[in-house]
């Protein structure tokens, strides 16, 4: 190391001393930041055409500096004269970038991922402008957005493989918001799940040794060279034990990564702030979801944290008899320090492949569509598909209202079936502790959720000020109930609602409940659960499963509230008002055929996006669509 700086230093600072006199020649920096917008609007739009162009540029005007008199005389005035004058602003704008990837690299990346976002920014604007001002609406509309997201899915991809990093995780979190994210943004994302860059092996190899101050040969008898998985933060070898020959997962922090994360936050920040302005966050308050990262992501940076989560919910599933369903890592605590992480390996297959058989089956999306087949094991330890989410919806009840901490990045990639039809959950560096008074209201708030008590429900989300709605004149109360019922069950549920299908890009102009009643204040302190919902709701849509966390929660949440010493319903009474609305629900939907009949007309036929959101979650789930008597 310290040979490596001997040679570096005279290097970096002759290279200085080369390059800071050609500092004066960059004329001023509007001119810079004029040309570096330009140059990012064209890349983004002309894409390799860009390059050549800028390239024949540069070769042109050498040509006309340097060139032989015949050669140049052989070439058009007028395309020398243009070249002549773009040339220096090309170098001055690839000085600049070099000046920063050397001096400063943190700021030279946010200003590489800026000037990458933007472009994407301003084109989603230009569509809602558009979609705006000609009033298009229904499949016109429809067309327009996906023409956009078809445009913009290989440029994100190409982002999200050159930078990493917080953009990863951004990218882990949307690909799995199935039916929410549109199906070419989808697929972008779904890609980032498990195709990071992993560090090569000698570099992993000198963290090892470093971290554990031994040769690797002493603590492992064997390690493969190849990760078995990356990530946005660190990746994964396996390998086996010396002392006693178990197999094992080794996790390693990635060199640099926490300066990544942070840059890419405080980049996704200024854009999130930039859609909030415009209107093009579909009324969710962007800016607070992106400040909620801050509280949860530095976690992630110490591994001996994570180990001791690890044990922690351990014991904790234990004590809620989940052990024959749920199953964690045990770490080895004398292996474990802020930057390796040594603990047993998990043998199954990873959610990720059956969420990605499931979009590879025919038919997807579509009336009769067909679901990955549960595998036996599964059949024996859940029962069904069903079965095993509800044993994901205890565990997370269990970590949410009984520990008051829970996970908080539950994607396909971190969920395992184990050989014995376990569902293994991996990943505990990103979790989120709960205040007291929190857990209390949810509680609360899953009581009211089960019984579908709606004026409660309103009482309790408006009541906590967590959230706030815009200020509209002329709404109706039962129309701002609707709303805060509404996004009650859309991000504190897994059932779905109308809201489930709506993408970022498509609520502002939907004319739909969230279209008309705007979020104007997240909650930062809720907005991890209300991730894990999306994120649960996405992988139970792939695995053809339609049931409610809040109803799977309803006991864990009575039984902590009389413990807290909360007087709650009684249970016969709970059961008895379900089964008195369940009649009701009924005898009105026969009441509605019955008026159907009379009129000969469908009172309500939905439109193509509600057909498509419905069959989204299952064909067995879906209403068929009504049709039109003769």
């Amino acid at each position: 190391m310290g040979l490596g700086r001997a040679v570096a230093s005279p290097v970096l600072s002759r290279a200085a001393r080369q390059v800071l006199p050609l500092l004066p020649q960059l004329r001023s920096v509007p001119e810079v930041i004029g040309f570096s917008v330009v140059h990012a609007l064209a890349r983004c739009f002309a894409g390799e055409a860009w390059c050549r162009a800028s390239a024949v540029v540069l070769l042109v005007a050498a040509v006309a500096a340097v060139g032989p008199a015949q050669l140049l005389a052989a070439l058009p005035a007028w395309p020398v004269r243009v070249c002549a004058r773009l040339a220096p602003a090309l170098v001055r704008r690839k000085v600049t970038s070099l000046l920063l990837c050397l001096l400063a690299p943190t700021a030279w990346r946010e200003v590489a991922v800026l000037g990458r976002v933007l472009p994407l920014q301003a084109a989603y604007l230009w569509t809602a402008l558009r979609i705006r001002s000609a009033r298009l609406s229904g499949d016109a509309a429809e067309a327009a957005w996906d023409a956009t997201h078809a445009w913009a899915t290989p440029r994100i991809r190409a982002l999200l493989d050159d930078f990493g990093g917080f953009l990863r995780k951004i990218g882990q979190m949307l690909g799995t918001a199935t039916p929410s994210m549109p199906p070419a943004l989808l697929a972008a994302f779904a890609d980032s799940m498990d195709n990071a860059a992993g560090l090569p092996f000698w570099q992993v190899k000198r963290i090892i040794e470093r971290e554990l101050r031994a040769p690797i040969g002493q603590i492992f008898a064997s390690l493969d060279e190849t990760p078995a998985a990356t990530a946005s933060i660190a990746q994964v070898h396996f390998g086996t034990l010396a002392s006693d020959g178990s197999a094992v997962a080794v996790k390693v922090a990635c060199v640099g990564s926490k300066g990544k994360m942070l840059s890419d936050m405080r980049t996704m920040l200024r854009v999130a702030v930039a859609l909030h302005r415009f209107g093009l966050d579909g009324g969710l308050d962007l800016p607070t979801i992106m400040r909620a990262y801050w509280d949860i992501v530095p976690d992630e940076f110490d591994l001996r944290i994570e180990a001791a989560k690890m044990a922690r919910f351990s014991r904790a599933f234990a004590r809620a008899g989940l052990v024959e369903r749920i199953g964690i890592a045990r770490a080895h605590a004398d292996l474990a320090t802020a930057r390796v992480l040594v603990m047993e390996k998990l043998v199954g297959t990873r959610m990720l492949e059956v969420v990605r058989a499931a979009c590879a089956l025919p038919d997807r999306g579509l009336p009769g569509a067909q679901f990955p087949p549960c595998p036996p094991e599964v059949v024996r330890v859940h029962g069904s598909w069903a079965g095993l989410v509800n044993s994901l919806h205890l565990a997370f009840g269990t970590m949410v209202l009984v520990e008051g901490t829970f996970h908080t990045d539950p994607h396909p990639g971190n969920l395992l079936v184990l050989d014995d039809g376990r569902l293994g959950i991996l990943d505990w560096g990103q979790t989120k502790r709960l205040r007291a008074d929190h857990v209390r209201l949810l509680c609360r708030m899953t009581l009211a959720m089960a019984a579908e008590r709606y004026a409660q429900i309103e009482a309790l989300i408006e009541g906590s000020g967590e959230f706030a709605l815009e200020e509209l004149v002329g709404r109706s109360p039962l129309e701002k109930r609707m709303a805060w019922v509404l996004i009650c069950y859309t991000f504190v549920d897994t059932r779905w609602t109308p809201l489930s299908d709506l993408t970022f890009a498509d609520a502002p102009a939907s004319g739909g409940i969230l279209g008309k009643n705007r979020l104007s204040r997240n909650s930062q302190e809720a907005f991890p659960l209300i991730r894990a919902v999306f994120l649960l709701r996405g992988l139970m849509a792939s695995l053809g499963v339609s049931t409610s966390m809040a109803v799977a929660w309803e006991p864990i949440a009575r039984r902590v509230l009389l413990q807290s010493g909360v007087a709650v319903e009684p249970m016969p009474l709970v059961l008895a008002r379900r089964a008195a609305a369940r009649v009701a629900w009924v005898a009105m939907r026969w009441l509605v055929a019955l008026v159907q009949l009379v009129r000969g007309r469908t009172l309500h036929e939905p439109s193509a996006r509600e057909q498509k959101a419905l069959v989204a979650v299952g064909a067995r789930d879906a209403p068929p669509a009504p049709q039109r008597s003769a």
